[in-house]
Formats: structure tokens, sequence, C-alpha cells
């Protein structure tokens, strides 16, 4: 992290000031303890504007061979225009940055997961919003379907909007980007619904409409069949509508397009 290559000398110079004082047996200064104390502390306080403002002077890159992954693999990719490509890039590469992940197994974290996790909050330009992306940065990955004391129901993915934390089965979220349009992706719908929670987003459509086109679009007989594939029986409208905005906006009324353009593409 960028702020660290603050924080580091600093600690490096109060460590040199003791050995100093050690040395020369002398008595410790207040003030410089002081100010030693504030400066470190200020740069933990705003270390996330501190990351912001170093990689807007020297932004992060991604690998060719890692945009190509991304073009292949993130299927909600296609539908940005081509202007936001170079930025969806810059964008995504410091999110993953600055993006605490977390595995509940032994097995790393691969680099395709905080992709498959993350690049949904990019496609939504939610990186347009410092308030979200500074509270939401832990992701957390568990190798299967889990329970959990706010969800009791086996489940795929569920967010603390408390504590900023998302959570997902690794399992599931590879599955869907090998059938996009076949089963509900739920980082799109995790991040969806921070979205519509944090911006306050309402979709100017019906409930029962919004399951319809969701049913449609990914060419299910029944909308029980989402709910069984996530494991919510309690699924966000106004998620589900910024889900279809995101990969199959036409199927909206103009209104509720118009709407949410409104508020993401401001």
């Amino acid at each position: 992290m960028p702020y660290r290559y603050f924080l580091v000398p600093l600690i490096a110079c109060a460590i040199l000031y003791f050995i100093w004082v050690g040395y020369n047996d002398s008595e410790l200064n207040a003030w410089v303890l002081v100010a030693f104390a504030c400066v470190v502390v200020a740069i933990f306080i705003f270390q996330h504007q501190i990351n912001n403002w170093w990689w807007r002077a020297l932004p992060p890159k991604l690998e060719p061979g890692e945009k190509e992954w991304i073009r292949l693999y993130l299927p909600y990719f296609s539908r940005i225009p081509e202007q936001f490509h170079t930025e969806f890039f810059r964008e995504l590469a410091k999110k993953c940055l600055n993006q605490e992940f977390i595995s509940m197994t032994k097995q790393p974290v691969h680099e395709e997961w905080k992709w498959m996790a993350i690049g949904p909050a990019i496609a939504l330009r939610l990186y347009q919003f410092d308030s979200i992306f500074e509270h939401y940065i832990r992701t957390a990955f568990y190798p299967h379907p889990f329970i959990s004391p706010d969800h009791p129901d086996i489940h795929i993915s569920e967010t603390h909007t408390e504590d900023g934390i998302m959570i997902f089965s690794t399992e599931n979220l590879i599955q869907v980007h090998l059938k996009a349009e076949q089963i509900l992706n739920p980082a799109l719908y995790e991040w969806s619904k921070v979205a519509a929670y944090e911006l306050k987003i309402e979709c100017p459509v019906e409930k029962t409409d919004i399951q319809h086109l969701m049913t449609r679009y990914l060419g299910k007989n029944d909308f029980q069949d989402i709910i069984d594939w996530m494991g919510n029986k309690d699924l966000d409208v106004n998620a589900l509508c910024l889900y279809l905005y995101v990969m199959a906006k036409d199927l909206l009324p103009v209104s509720a397009q118009e709407k949410i353009a409104a508020v993401l593409f401001r």
C-alpha cells in the first residue's frame, strides 16, 4: 500500500532517534515524541486518501495477458462502452491493491478470484464514490457454499453492510463466469445491492416484473430456480434491477434505465 511508503521511513526515523538519544545519554524530547505519534496516526487515518493520491499520480497497470483474461471471462466487460475500457482496467487494478482479500482455507487468493469479486463494482462505476470504496474493503472466499449467523440457509454470497465485508463461495463464483447468461452472478448481485443501498436507487419497476425479466434473461422456467441457486429467499429487487442494467439494460423500461444512468453516469 502506498501509505506505507510514508509510514516506514517515519518509523525508521523514530528508531534512529531513540538510538541517538541512548547513544548520547540524552533525555527524550516530549515534543518530538508527540510529533511522531501525531504524524503516524494521521497517516493511518488518511491512508485511503494517501493511496488514492499516489495512484492518481502513478496508476497501477494490468499486464496484457491479464487484460485478455478479463475480456474473455468477465461477462459484463463486453457491455462496457469501449471508451471506458482503459478506465475499467485502471480502476480494477487500483481496487484490487486497496482491497483486503481473505481466504477461508490454506489456499492463497488467486488474482482471477479478485477480478471476479471486484469487477462488478467497476462495471457499476462505484469508484466514483470514495465513501463506498473506502468502506467495502474486505472480501472473503469460502471454497464452497456456506451458512452464517445472519443467513442460516446454505448460500453462496452475502454482504455485511456495517463491516464492509463481502463473502463468496469460490466454487460458485468460478462456475458463473463460465455460464454468464444462465446463472445469476453473486458478485454482480452483491455489488448491485450495495449500490442500490448506498446510493438510494429505487427501481421504478414492480417486483414481479423484475423477477420475470430476470427469469427470462437467465433462461429459467421459474424465479424459484434463481432463489435456489443463490440460497437466498429474499433477493433484493433494486439489486436485480441494477444487475439487469449492467447485463441486459434493454430489457428494462426506459424510465428505469434513465434513473440508474443519472446516478451511475453523472
